[in-house]
């Protein structure tokens, strides 16, 4: 039987991560065939973030511990990659034709409060798991 943390983690890091991952690599592939990868990059124009993602991913293809397969960049994105992508990129995933409401405007308002909702909730689901976990180890010392 799976734990809650188990289900939310699946939840989370499988079936909403690949799902937004596989939507992502479809528009931007479309929107820009020959540039799509610096399109990408320009999430991390302003860190060394990407150069640690790919150094990681390497690491681990190497490893062999985990079998990853990656298919392309897109792949190395997490889901605390959504929201900025959104933003830097939020006409060609979220068009209005996709996302519009009755007057043309109103979609694209509700899907930027559904992406502030869920970083809001990823924010909450680490802040509780950082308090079980000070909790787990406060019983532990008790103990």
């Amino acid at each position: 039987m799976n734990s809650n943390k188990t289900i939310c983690f699946q939840a989370i890091q499988e079936t909403y991560r690949n799902s937004v991952i596989s939507y992502v690599r479809t528009r931007m592939k479309t929107a820009y065939p020959e540039d799509w990868q610096n399109r990408l990059r320009q999430l991390f124009r302003n860190s060394s973030e990407w150069a640690e993602i790919k150094r990681k991913m390497k690491e681990r293809e190497v490893s062999h511990v985990v079998d990853i397969v990656t298919e392309d960049d897109f792949d190395m994105l997490s889901v605390n990659h959504f929201c900025n992508l959104f933003d830097l990129e939020f006409n060609v995933l979220c068009p209005v034709t996709v996302v519009a409401g009755t007057d043309g405007r109103e979609g694209p308002v509700r899907f930027r409060e559904l992406v502030e909702t869920s970083a809001l909730v990823q924010h909450r689901f680490k802040e509780l798991r950082w308090r079980l976990q000070s909790r787990r180890a406060g019983n532990c010392a008790l103990s």
